[in-house]
């Protein structure tokens, strides 16, 4: 059956009523409506060029929603800005569309986006290229590369020598590979713009931690080259955003909260399944789909993703060439191939852990079964937000586990729908993590009186550090340096340890 295929006879609530009186009828504990939204639009003074609004069109934009609008021009008056709407509300025009008007102006404006996760990366750099050259702009004038870890060591060379419009990098890659040898990367920093920070609320504990200071550090360098980027940020819905985008980044904000995406209408279900609730989830899974809906099941595990897709293989041999599953630890060319099959319309479902949690577009899902509680209501509406896209309904199902939070929700529902979602904790002050950045911010621009602003902050951990040996100050002047020569590589940004091959018979087949 093809995408979104229900039978002609069929529809949304008649699925629906066939869970309440079907085998799952029974563990069907709560279910609900939620309303649809209508859609808020707005303007921008002056407005988009002919050659920019076409493209939009074109690419089935025809106007600005209102969120988007207030954000493009909060950025062209030079404002930071935060976007928290809720998933596939184009929150990623807010920063593509002031890199292509300095484009088509002819600017020497450059912006680097930074991304979390590599498969975000190549996602937005696909529709950047595309909305570009939609608009007529050829790559020599509105470029866009990668610059990660993944690029071949020709393509890096490449781009340092012809620095494009826009670089996509990640975090790890601007503290290793951008931050130690930043004076090759001198003119791009000379024209930089806008840094972009997407799904910022990833940034939190002690990953946040570490990014603020490789955030500070770049900005710094940034400053040394007379450039002032502004920083245009995205996050999940959060109850303190703008307060820890704040604390993250030490900048304020243009904080847009109110989303102007329509909404369509989505069904809530809550099951607690009489049995196992992987035998339970399977048996939803493989009704939604074969009723036509296009399904995601979240995961809480890897080895659970697999069992289940192993499970699916045994009993429905003919539905599972239609259904893959997706985990961090699959070879990059692996993840990037079920992506292009969802988003084609080849795969009809897949189950993944919380590795397609975040915004790659895969296309227009319909349904999406959550095994288990995330562990937050911030990641609960994320992932039900992959859902109930191209103006179509959609349903969440929560198939409870039989721990005491799971069944605390299905006994007080409204409790589920009406939480909010959590504050972001940050610790910038954390001293172990500053201090490995204060030896690296020193071997890349020797510490000095200019620096009030970074090193106000630090001037006990400079003094200690100094004692300890780690930096050494001048004879003369007041410069401090960094004893340790390419210091970087001993501060891990993620505190994950090193990252291991997996072999069979010589073949990597992933990566733990």
């Amino acid at each position: 059956m093809g995408r979104n295929a229900l039978a002609p006879d069929a529809s949304l609530a008649s699925l629906l009523d066939s869970l309440h009186e079907g085998k799952l009828g029974k563990q069907l504990v709560y279910s609900t409506a939620m309303p649809s939204t209508p859609a808020r639009y707005g303007e921008l003074d002056p407005p988009l060029s002919p050659a920019l609004a076409g493209a939009l069109a074109r690419s089935g934009v025809e106007r600005l929603w209102s969120h988007q609008a207030e954000g493009v021009a909060a950025v062209r008056r030079g404002e930071n800005v935060l976007v928290t709407t809720p998933t596939a509300s184009g929150k990623s025009l807010v920063f593509q569309l002031p890199a292509l008007e300095e484009a088509a102006a002819g600017g020497p404006g450059r912006a680097l986006f930074l991304f979390p996760l590599k498969a975000l990366g190549q996602d937005q750099r696909g529709k950047f290229l595309r909305l570009a050259a939609e608009a007529g702009l050829p790559p020599e004038v509105a470029g866009c590369e990668i610059y990660d870890g993944d690029t071949p060591r020709a393509l890096r060379e490449a781009i340092r020598r012809n620095f494009p419009r826009v670089v996509v990098s990640n975090p790890d890659m601007l503290h290793l590979g951008v931050l130690g040898h930043w004076v090759g990367w001198g003119p791009f920093l000379a024209d930089l713009r806008w840094i972009v920070l997407d799904e910022l609320h990833t940034y939190r504990g002690i990953f946040g931690s570490h990014f603020h200071h490789v955030l500070a550090r770049f900005l710094r360098l940034c400053r040394a080259v007379g450039a002032n980027p502004q920083i245009i940020a995205s996050s999940a819905t959060a109850a303190n955003a703008a307060e820890f985008a704040e604390t993250l980044t030490g900048a304020p904000f243009h904080w847009i909260s109110e989303s102007g995406a329509p909404r369509e209408g989505r069904h809530l279900l809550l099951f607690r399944p009489d049995g196992s609730p992987y035998t339970a989830a399977l048996q939803l899974f493989v009704t939604l789909v074969k009723a036509g809906m296009k399904t995601i099941v979240f995961t809480k595990a890897r080895r659970i993703t697999e069992l289940l897709y192993s499970w699916l293989r045994r009993q429905e041999p003919d539905l599972a060439r239609r259904v893959a599953s997706y985990r961090a630890g699959f070879l990059p060319e692996e993840r990037r191939q079920i992506e292009r099959d969802l988003f084609n319309g080849v795969l009809d479902g897949v189950i993944s852990t919380s590795a397609l949690e975040m915004g790659v577009d895969v296309g227009g899902l319909d349904a999406c079964i959550l095994v288990g509680y995330p562990g937050s209501m911030m990641a609960t509406w994320q992932r039900s937000g992959r859902v109930g896209r191209d103006g179509r309904e959609s349903i969440t199902a929560l198939v409870a586990m039989p721990d005491a939070l799971d069944q605390y929700f299905l006994d007080h529902p409204q409790q589920f729908l009406e939480r909010p979602c959590e504050r972001l904790i940050v610790d910038p002050g954390n001293d172990q993590v500053a201090r490995g950045h204060l030896v690296c911010a020193a071997s890349e621009l020797p510490l000095c009186g200019d620096d009030r602003a970074y090193l106000e902050p630090h001037q006990a951990r400079v003094e200690k550090l100094l004692r300890q040996g780690h930096l050494l100050a001048a004879a003369e002047g007041d410069e401090i340096f960094s004893l340790r020569r390419r210091p970087q590589r001993h501060v891990n940004l993620r505190g994950t340890g090193e990252t291991f091959a997996i072999l069979a018979g010589g073949r990597t087949i992933g990566t733990v």
